[in-house]
Order: C-alpha cells, then structure tokens, then sequence
C-alpha cells in the first residue's frame, strides 16, 4: 500500500509539472506575444530580465499568465504572520483559540488576492504607458485591458497557490518552494547550452570554470550539511505519581528553521531597490564620469549591507513565528516536561529563548554565506548571471525535503499494523 502512495504522489508531481510547464507558454490575452519575444530578445541583456529569468523561469520570457508566481502568497503570509506576532488579539479568537490559525489563513488568501490585483494593475499600467504600447498591446479599448489582464493574472496566482497547497498535501516537500524550484530548473538546459557556447567562443576561461565548479561543491555540501543539523536540547518527563524521572527525550531544534523563505523575501525586496536603482540612473544624467563610477561602487556596498540586514530580519521574523519560546514553556509545564538544571516556568522561557537567537544568529550567517558568495565571484569572475546562490538553496533544500518524506514513507512501510476490530 505504501509503494502505491509514493506511486500516486509521483504521478501527481508529474502531473503538476506539466500543468506548469503548460501554463508557462500561455500568455496574457491582451499581449502580442509576437513584438513582446522580439522586444525581449533585444532587450536580453537588461539585469532585471536576468533577475527575473533565474526566479521565474519562463514565465517572463512569453508573458505567461503565471508572472506573477507565488510572490503575492508568500509576502502576504510574512506581513501576516508577523502582524500575529507583533499583536496576537488581531487574529485572536476568543470563543475557539483552535480556530486561530484558520482565521490567519483566510487572511493570508484575502491579503493574497488584494496584492495580486495591485501587482497585476500595476503591469498592465507599465505596459499601456510603455515605449512599445502599439506593438504589445492587442485591444485598444483601456478599461479592456486592464481589465483582462488583472483577472487572468490574478486567477492564474490564485491557481498556483491552490495547486501549491495540493502538492503539499499530495506530493513530496512543500508545495511552494517545488513550484519556485521548477521554475528554476527550467532554465538550467539552456544555461548549460549558453555556457557550452561561450567556452567555445573563448568568452569565459576554463579557469574561471574550474573556480566556480569548486564554489558550487562548496556551496552544495554547506547546504547539505546546515540542512541536516539540529540542537538538541535534553528534556525529561516526571511522573507525578511517584516523582522519578523517566528516560531521556531530546527535543531538536533545526539549525535552519526558516528555510527558504528569508532568501526568497530578501531577493524580491532587493530586486524592487535595483529597479528603482536603475530608474533612479536613466533619469540623472551624469556627465562627471569618476562621480558616477564613485556612485557606482558605492551602490554596491550599500546593496550589500542592505542584502545582509534583509536576510537577518527576515531570519528573525520567521523563526519567531515558528517557534514562540512563552508557547514552548507554558507546553513544557503542563505536560510535565523539563530541561535538566532550569527551573520551570520564566527560566524555561529565558533558557527556549536564548536557543533560538542562537540559532537564528546561525541561520542568518548560513543563508548570508549561501547568497553572497556567488555575488563576490561574479564580482570578481566574468560569469553568466545565472550564478546565483538563492538558486542553489531553493533547488537543494526541495530536493532534500522530497527525499526526507520519501524515506519516512518507505520506513513506514516496514511496520505492520494489526486490526483491532
């Protein structure tokens, strides 16, 4: 039976796989998909499409119906979550307390729905007030494409949130980080053709290869090993019947508990500053060059402390939102559980705290490290953009969190269960 339900979430990622992969080469109504891939291939070179390319995979590239991803859902369920934990009686509910984090999921779908319709509003304002309007453009009515284009974007991500929600639910790991995953490795294909042909043309050193090869062995055994770390902390059960302690249990706490999620935040933050960025560059001509190369290199330093404040913010807000250290304690006393030499009660609370800022403290170095040692290489090193260590996370921690329920469905498969009635 249990090699049947592997069968059945196999069959059921393959089918999700090709409903993306469908949907990618949909495009958006009201689009010439003709003139947008012509403009695209021209404007190939831009940063922000390279930026967009590694997250969204094909998505961008044929104005797919699917563009705008799962972004709105998972910033709407930080900004929620965080509200919850800033203030708790917002989402409170004082008849049911069980029914607290369905009343946070419905926000979570309500906030969902409200930034997809701006995000939507917002493109469809940037392409009627574009240089190529005529050529992009299908219908010339206005309130047509606006209208067209929200409600097919809007309707796609609210798509992709319950097609997450299923693989999740039928599927192997979580449903949102495989969705971002396959839209990454759609691309890879043709990253290795693009290598292949600069190698060929001399335009990237097999040097730099064999630099970059080492950095990525690096990179995929530090993901692996963090990923596969825990604190264990050693707690033991009283009976209170007799006051004698019974064997040890040892509650793990995971080094990286937020997972992928501090990564994905801070990309899309900083991806909203380089636009603005660039913006801010085509509208101020600089006629005094070394003021503007100054300004450049001062850029970068800024994007770089910027980027690791992110990470470690968004580190924080996430593994408080896991783990409530005052949720832990008041669990810990009225089960009868405690930590061997701390009191019960605030030392227990003061003692779960401490734990999780150093492991918060850990997460934050771990995900800095995975993000900004590929920035430093192809500071240093001419190599594609498409070297990108948020890519490596995302796909390594998917693979990892697939396998892990793999096995836990195979070990479970070894006990037999015998009928009681």
């Amino acid at each position: 039976m249990k090699i049947n339900k592997i069968k059945n979430r196999f069959y059921f990622l393959i089918f999700s796989i090709i409903i993306l992969r469908i949907g990618s080469y949909i495009p958006i109504p009201t689009i010439n998909i003709n003139n947008f891939n012509e403009i695209i291939n021209y404007n190939n070179n831009n940063n922000i499409i390279k930026l967009l390319n590694i997250f969204y995979g094909d998505y961008i590239l044929h104005a797919s119906i699917f563009s705008l991803g799962l972004i709105p859902y998972i910033m709407s369920s930080i900004f929620i979550q965080t509200l919850n934990l800033l203030n708790k009686k917002i989402f409170s509910n004082k008849i049911d307390n069980v029914n607290n984090n369905f009343i946070i999921n419905q926000y979570i779908k309500y906030t969902t729905l409200i930034l997809s319709i701006i995000q939507s509003t917002i493109i469809t304002h940037h392409l009627l007030n574009s240089n190529n309007k005529n050529q992009l453009i299908i219908y010339e009515n206005i309130f047509i494409t606006y209208l067209i284009t929200v409600i097919s974007l809007v309707t796609s991500t609210i798509f992709l949130v319950w097609l997450s929600k299923n693989i999740t639910k039928y599927g192997f790991g979580n449903g949102v980080s495989f969705i971002i995953c396959i839209n990454i490795l759609s691309k890879l294909f043709y990253y290795l053709i693009d290598i292949i042909n600069k190698i060929k043309l001399g335009n990237i050193k097999l040097l730099n290869i064999f630099i970059i090869n080492i950095v990525i062995f690096f990179i995929i055994f530090f993901i692996i090993l963090i990923e596969n770390g825990y604190k264990n902390i050693i707690v033991n059960f009283i009976s209170i019947k007799n006051y004698k302690f019974k064997k040890n249990i040892y509650l793990p706490f995971k080094i990286n508990m937020s997972g992928i999620i501090p990564a994905i935040v801070s990309y899309n933050i900083l991806f909203i500053i380089k636009i603005i960025f660039n913006w801010y560059i085509k509208n101020n001509n600089y006629n005094n060059f070394v003021y503007n190369n100054i300004y450049l290199q001062l850029y970068q330093i800024i994007y770089i402390f910027f980027y690791i404040f992110v990470i470690f913010i968004s580190c924080f807000i996430y593994n408080n939102i896991l783990f409530n250290n005052m949720e832990i304690s008041k669990y810990f006393k009225k089960s009868d559980i405690i930590i061997p030499g701390i009191m019960p009660g605030l030392k227990t609370k003061i003692f779960i705290y401490k734990i999780i800022k150093k492991i918060t403290f850990i997460n934050f170095l771990y995900i800095s490290i995975i993000c900004l040692i590929p920035e430093f290489i192809n500071y240093f090193i001419e190599f594609p953009y498409y070297f990108n260590g948020i890519s490596f996370l995302i796909v390594i921690v998917t693979i990892m969190e697939c396998i892990k329920q793999i096995k836990t469905i195979l070990l479970c498969n070894k006990y037999k269960y015998k009928k009681i009635f």
